[in-house]
């Protein structure tokens, strides 16, 4: 269900793009996002719309449009508060989940505002970590394990949950037939999983990814 939301970003948003000045695309933004968190707040969390479809999950998509159109004309405002909203939005997540004491997905402050700030968050993130000044934050996210877990997170992302749900049992099964011990087992189970996962990543970069990335250049716009 999310990569069909993304497609169906990417199909729509160029057109936005196309056909609105950058100032009414950024009023577009905000309204939708407030739409997004609206239609959210009232589908109720016994229906699942609040969180596989599209008109309330593309508040994130939509935010990080707007650091893209952001970043290309107003770099100086971009870094002059992504730092206080990586910093807001860090905190009231965290305040979020102290008061409702939940990390469900369908926490009822997740299904209100808490997917927006998580995007937010994320968001400056990618903001700071592409500054030119060089600060405590980028430091961080230039880590070399970080760095190379961005490097397959499409193909983490993509193949996790197949991987899970295909070998998670068998896989308990035969480490419990060795260690008797039910959470080492599990640990154990999630290591091998992590593990074929990331192989599998690698792979999909380097056979499947990077070969279509360089068939981009036959389409740009000249």
């Amino acid at each position: 269900w999310s990569l069909a939301i993304e497609e169906q970003y990417y199909i729509i948003w160029p057109f936005f793009i196309y056909l609105f000045s950058k100032k009414n695309l950024l009023w577009i933004i905000c309204l939708c996002v407030l739409i997004s968190i609206f239609i959210r707040s009232f589908a109720g969390l016994n229906n699942p719309a609040y969180y596989v479809a599209t008109f309330t999950r593309v508040d994130g998509l939509l935010i990080g449009g707007l650091l893209a159109l952001l970043i290309n004309d107003h770099l100086r405002i971009v870094n002059k508060y992504s730092k206080s909203i990586f910093v807001l939005s860090g905190f009231a997540l965290l305040l979020g989940l102290c008061v409702t004491q939940n990390l469900e997905y369908s926490n009822r402050f997740f299904v209100t505002v808490g997917y927006t700030l998580l995007a937010f968050f994320f968001t400056a993130t990618i903001a700071i970590s592409i500054e030119e000044k060089n600060n405590r934050i980028k430091k961080i996210l230039h880590n070399r394990i970080l760095i190379f877990m961005g490097k397959y997170s499409y193909g983490i992302y993509v193949f996790h949950f197949p991987v899970f749900w295909l070998l998670r049992t068998s896989v308990f099964n035969i480490v419990s037939d060795v260690i008797a011990n039910y959470h080492v087992g599990k640990l154990i189970t999630s290591i091998f999983c992590v593990m074929v996962t990331l192989l599998l990543s690698i792979f999909s970069k380097q056979f499947i990814e990077s070969p279509f990335l360089k068939l981009k250049t036959r389409f740009a716009i000249k």
